[in-house]
């Protein structure tokens, strides 16, 4: 797994030199703050997952695992919008912006398919977790096989942003596998109508992002724009109750500073 996530780099500094290399991997990184929140939630679903595999509740993993995708998918889809709105800001303030800023589209890329992979929720450790854990052994070399000759055939047409289509590419298609292979084996699968609900509301903020006035300011620009996204995006989600436990969270934290509703 940690070859396959590097194969992309090392195949640009075949192909392209060591110079494209830098804007493909420093824009690479940039996209992957989306997934950091995926981890630490993947850590408390495990145990959960386990636990229910002992028990044979498959009632109990459906809800871990609708429960963690939508969760993901809210997160994720609120920092690739703050990425995506802020990005020539932030390529403004990078020493040789007119180097970096090459690797724009590579970031908006590598998000989406990062992305994706959170909207899929905890699928990979479902399968480790189950008894049909060598699948995922087949799986990941499937993965392996897709990025090397996607990357083959886009880098030479698209350069850096073949390299970011191939890697999105192969992470689709790895999680795409896996849904169909969990409905398949399990009758579960994470999505419901929350998911479409978190979908509409991110398109809004993109297209309302367009009418936010630019600031000449570089750091209020990001500062306002940021914030008044993440306040719209928030109280759409909460008022859509896309997430019920989210929702359940934020009003114990309110009664607790006597802002909320009193029970």
């Amino acid at each position: 797994m940690i070859l396959i996530g590097k194969v992309d780099s090392m195949m640009v500094s075949g192909m392209l030199g060591l110079a494209a290399n830098a804007v493909y991997t420093t824009a690479f990184y940039m996209a992957t703050i989306i997934e950091i929140p995926k981890r630490a939630l993947s850590q408390v679903a495990m145990p959960l997952i386990a636990r229910a595999f002992e028990k044979n509740d498959l009632a109990d993993i459906k809800t871990i695992y609708q429960k963690t995708a939508i969760n993901q998918f809210i997160i994720g889809a609120l920092l690739l919008i703050g990425v995506y709105i802020n990005l020539d800001n932030i390529f403004s303030l990078i020493p040789k912006q007119e180097i970096y800023e090459a690797g724009k589209w590579v970031v908006i890329i590598i998000g989406f398919g990062k992305l994706v992979d959170m909207l899929f929720g905890p699928s990979s450790e479902i399968i480790v977790l189950s008894k049909y854990y060598a699948f995922n052994i087949l799986l990941l070399t499937l993965l392996a096989v897709i990025v090397i000759v996607s990357n083959n055939i886009l880098i030479p047409v698209y350069g850096i942003n073949g390299a970011a289509m191939g890697s999105a590419l192969a992470l689709i298609s790895f999680n795409v596998l896996k849904y169909f292979f969990i409905w398949y084996k399990l009758k579960i699968q994470p999505f419901d109508w929350n998911s479409l609900k978190v979908l509409i509301i991110a398109a809004i903020m993109i297209g309302l992002n367009l009418f936010i006035p630019t600031f000449e300011n570089t750091i209020v620009d990001i500062v306002l724009r940021s914030a008044t996204i993440t306040i719209l995006f928030s109280l759409l989600i909460f008022y859509s109750k896309a997430t019920p436990d989210g929702n359940e969270f934020l009003l114990k934290q309110l009664n607790r500073f006597g802002i909320g509703r009193k029970k």
